[in-house]
C-alpha cells in the first residue's frame, strides 16, 4: 500500500511538473503585452494661441478665418478657456479643440530704468 501511494504522488508530480513547463514554454512563444510595453501614444503639437500665426491657426478643426483673426486681435489670452469666454468660439467647439492648443504667456520684459 505504501508502495502504491508512493507510486501515485510520484506522478502526480511529474505531471505537475511537466505541465508547468509546457505552460513556461506557451507564455516565451507568445509575451503577454503590459502598459508599460505599450507603445507611447504619438505626441500631439499644441498650438499656442498667444504666439501662432494665421496659418497655423486655420489648421485647427473647423476654426474659420474670422476666428482666427478673432484670436489675434484678443491676445494675449489669458487661459485657453477664454476662446468662449470672450466668444470666439462656441463651448462646443472648444471641447473639440482644448486638447490642441495652450496660451503660454510670455514674460513682460520690465522697461529699463534711465540712469
Amino acid at each position: 500500500m505504501k508502495k502504491h501511494l508512493f507510486c501515485s504522488t510520484l506522478m502526480v508530480a511529474a505531471i505537475t511538473l511537466m505541465a508547468g513547463q509546457t505552460m513556461a514554454a506557451d507564455s516565451k512563444a507568445a509575451p503577454v503585452q503590459t502598459a508599460a510595453s505599450k507603445p507611447a501614444a504619438a505626441k500631439v503639437k499644441l498650438i499656442d494661441i498667444n504666439s501662432a500665426n494665421t496659418k497655423t491657426l486655420l489648421t485647427l478643426p473647423g476654426l474659420t478665418e474670422a476666428q482666427a483673426s478673432k484670436i489675434i486681435a484678443a491676445r494675449p489670452l489669458g487661459s485657453k478657456a477664454w476662446l468662449v469666454t470672450k466668444d470666439i468660439i462656441s463651448a462646443e467647439h472648444y471641447a473639440e479643440l482644448k486638447n490642441l492648443v495652450v496660451a503660454n504667456q510670455t514674460a513682460q520684459k520690465a522697461p529699463k530704468a534711465t540712469p
